[in-house]
């Protein structure tokens, strides 16, 4: 059985980092959401279209096959089920952050999955 890790790996970098800097933006204009709402729609398991209706950039899921943005729901679906916002992320009421979150916990998974380059350089 594959890991999330695994999995999570062969997905294009680039579909984690657009939805990333989407979020920063709101949040630098001073935008929110209810942190319910996200949870909910991960909950129903359309994280990923209620984030491109929200945002209005079909570039958040254009690169991901039917397939990829079905295990990405999924995946964000368990996450929230498994997650205390407040306590692994510090967010509990600003739902763009907390999709944010749920985007950067999702690119640690999946770059957990790379063997390291080497040793960090002596500065």
């Amino acid at each position: 059985m594959t890991s999330d890790a695994e999995r999570l790996a062969e997905i294009d970098l680039w579909c984690f980092t657009l939805p990333v800097f989407r979020l920063l933006a709101r949040l630098d204009r001073g935008e929110s959401c209810d942190i319910d709402e996200v949870r909910v729609q991960a909950s129903n398991g359309d994280f990923l279209g209620w984030l491109q209706r929200g945002l209005q950039s079909d570039g958040i899921v254009a690169g991901l096959s039917t397939k990829d943005r079905a295990y990405l729901n999924d995946f964000f679906l368990r996450l929230d089920n498994v997650v205390d916002s407040q306590r692994k992320f510090g967010v509990d009421r600003n739902g763009y952050a907390y999709a944010l979150a749920l985007f950067i916990e999702a690119i640690q998974q999946r770059d957990s999955h790379f063997e390291p380059l080497g040793d960090a350089p002596n500065n």
